[in-house]
């Protein structure tokens, strides 16, 4: 055993040598910042509009045990105390982190614990195998990611592109038409991934436009699809938690001066619509911060109890599972058996806004389950199920 010299020893030497750097310069990276507790040890400082929210590079890591720890100490409200439903859940599971030394693949990080005596703060270490890896709460999914899949799209024949608008820093807002329709038609409006952090939104996007072109592609001689993939642009660009355009919330869309990215699927709309299209459904997707939900976090909002129940029926299928509603309160359910419009959301909600602006009862959002891309993609696919099968309704 070699001798321990305590004569010699310098700490302060000792405690910089080989130090890993930090950062989150890179697209949708999030880190206020790294205070230094010990020797590999560090405490992750939360930006304050990223609440339970990480995304950062750590480089010179290579063959070290790095602890981890921080504090969901910006909280919503009380239902979200602890970090509950992103990071702590009732039934007392803990997300996992997870790791990657190329920005694509990701493992789950498993020794998470939560401090106790502490509100709210969380631990966990990993064994760096590589000298530069990323550390996230969820699996980025970045502008340039969907830049990128609506280019590999462009040259099916059914698919039309379209720039709607520009957030207020002018980045392109687009919008993909699907469709065999030739002129004016009945049309179905969903958005996606209108709240920056739900990066599950985005995979499940591209899973329910897998399913139409390849599972469903006779809708396409039907109706005419307008889905506009990512709303808070901004917000997942500098990595921001629920907004869409950084700094704003999204439920202002009975807001005349609401963010850019939402007055501008606002003017498309009704651009769409004065056109001559006759919008027969329209519906939002989110993703759940809450890899494991089996299938959903809450329960869908909407007008039409048909349409809801085969929502439910398609998402639940793709999982073998049954549908998981939460418990968010009355403001985040739909009544059923009421007179038209009856769903009980406040104004500056999408689905809402949707009933008031265009009187529209075929209208719905809901989160489906994340925990990786595979997952949202499927749900993303089978909420089309629903949706076509509802379509199909209306057909008849």
């Amino acid at each position: 055993m070699k001798k321990f010299d305590l004569n010699n020893f310098d700490y302060q030497a000792f405690m910089n040598s080989d130090e890993p750097q930090f950062d989150a310069d890179f697209e949708s990276g999030s880190l206020g910042s790294m205070t230094k507790l010990g020797k590999n040890w560090y405490h992750i400082n939360l930006r304050n509009d990223t609440w339970y929210n990480f995304c950062f590079r750590v480089k010179g890591c290579k063959g070290k045990e790095i602890i981890f720890e921080f504090s969901c100490d910006n909280l919503l409200h009380e239902l979200e105390n602890e970090g509950r439903y992103r990071w702590l859940f009732n039934d007392g599971k803990y997300v996992n982190p997870l790791v990657s030394y190329d920005g694509e693949s990701w493992q789950k990080i498993g020794n998470i614990e939560k401090i106790h005596t502490f509100i709210g703060k969380y631990r966990f270490s990993h064994f760096f195998t590589e000298d530069e890896a990323y550390i996230c709460h969820q699996v980025p999914y970045t502008y340039t990611k969907l830049i990128k899949w609506i280019k590999s799209l462009e040259n099916a024949p059914c698919v039309d592109t379209e720039i709607i608008g520009y957030t207020r820093n002018g980045v392109a807002e687009p919008a993909i038409t699907l469709s065999n329709v030739k002129g004016n038609g009945q049309m179905v409006v969903i958005i996606g991934r209108e709240d920056a952090d739900e990066t599950g939104g985005s995979f499940g996007i591209e899973g329910l436009v897998d399913y139409i072109m390849n599972t469903r592609s006779d809708l396409l001689d039907k109706f005419i699809f307008k889905i506009v993939p990512m709303v808070g642009i901004e917000g997942a660009i500098c990595g921001a938690c629920h907004s869409a355009g950084y700094g704003y919330s999204g439920f202002q869309w009975h807001k005349e001066k609401a963010p850019a990215e939402i007055r501008n699927v606002k003017d498309a709309i009704k651009r769409w619509v004065d056109e001559g299209n006759n919008l027969v459904m329209a519906g939002k997707l989110h993703g759940a911060t809450n890899p494991h939900v089996n299938v959903g976090l809450d329960d869908i909002m909407g007008c039409d109890e048909n349409m809801c129940n085969l929502l439910r029926k398609g998402i639940s299928e793709y999982f073998n599972g049954e549908w998981q509603p939460g418990s968010w309160g009355p403001n985040n359910s739909f009544l059923l058996g009421k007179p038209f419009p009856a769903m009980n959301r406040p104004e500056g909600y999408f689905e809402r806004y949707i009933v008031d602006e265009y009187g529209v009862k075929n209208v719905f959002g809901l989160h489906i389950q994340e925990g990786y891309p595979e997952t949202a993609f499927e749900g993303g696919r089978g909420l089309m199920q629903g949706v076509a099968e509802f379509l199909d309704t209306l057909t008849k």
